[in-house]
């Protein structure tokens, strides 16, 4: 693996995934409310998805097996991540590392996320933070071809921000944040901040791994650091 201070030396844009990295999205309102709530929306739901605690899952069957409920449901998850948003906060480090990397000469932040575009704004409005965010590319349909781990979001920000894939960096906190930084050419860290998560993401192969955002706060200020940015 990779040193983080050579790993962020030289890289003018910073990509950062959303839940996870920045905020417990549903550490105020739980998943399986969430999940629960969206199959409901689905008459005669498939057995595999009996008690699911996750909310993708119900969005992919949607997309994949019942198009017609899709933007729908959709619509109402984004409903539900933004009042999840509102409960939730930042962890730990997360906007101190943000404000702390857009201070670089030339370096920018933006987020590259599956949650909803409307809820990670609201978040970033509640906090005040939005001013340090250069590009927010995450979820605004119900087309999940676009999500991680497909690159597409990836790339789309690399295009937005006119950026090659050698200038940049991901910070994820998922195996599908690994594959889709590994299909789009980003050297990807990974965010293990759970018990369980270090050896499922080591496994993956990423860049470099850190379990606390602080590590990534500590290693912006190694002089390799400090000497990058976009000229």
């Amino acid at each position: 693996m990779t040193e983080l201070g050579t790993l962020l030396g030289g890289r003018w844009l910073i990509l950062l995934d959303f839940d996870g990295p920045i905020c417990g999205v549903f550490s105020g309102i739980p998943s399986d409310v969430v999940a629960q709530e969206l199959l409901g929306m689905i008459s005669d739901p498939p057995l595999a998805l009996t008690g699911t605690q996750d909310p993708f899952r119900v969005l992919e069957y949607a997309a994949e097996s019942r198009p017609e409920l899709a933007a729908d449901i959709e619509r109402r998850f984004t409903d539900l991540e933004t009042q999840a948003v509102m409960c939730a906060g930042s962890k730990p480090h997360a906007l101190e590392f943000i404000r702390e990397a857009t201070e670089l000469p030339g370096t920018a932040v933006a987020i590259v996320s599956n949650n909803s575009e409307a809820a990670i704004r609201t978040f970033l409005a509640a906090n005040d933070f939005a001013a340090y965010i250069a590009g927010v590319y995450a979820r605004t349909s119900a087309d999940i071809s676009l999500l991680k781990p497909a690159p597409h979001l990836l790339t789309a920000a690399l295009l937005d921000q006119r950026c090659d894939d050698a200038h940049a960096v991901f910070v994820g906190d998922s195996i599908t944040d690994i594959e889709a930084g590994q299909a789009a050419g980003i050297p990807t860290i990974a965010y293990a901040d759970k018990p369980g998560k270090l050896a499922r993401l080591t496994a993956r192969r990423p860049a470099a791994v850190v379990t606390d955002m602080s590590q990534l706060r500590q290693a912006l200020h190694q002089p390799v650091v400090r000497r990058a940015g976009k000229e």
